[in-house]
């Protein structure tokens, strides 16, 4: 069985619902989780059934 040895991770950048900007630094699925808006400090839930945009 092959083994996997480079893995290519693109940080995720979420739109704050409240203050528009943009959120960075998530390397993980955000999808369901709570988020704190690192600008405004709103808590909000992205959604589960968000759709990832990996363009």
């Amino acid at each position: 069985m092959k083994e996997v040895q480079v893995i290519f991770v693109r940080e995720i950048q979420i739109h704050c619902p409240y203050c528009g900007k943009i959120t960075l630094g998530y390397y993980e699925d955000p999808r369901g989780k709570m988020i704190e808006c690192e600008y405004c400090e709103n808590t909000f839930i992205v959604s589960k059934s968000t759709s990832l945009d990996f363009s």
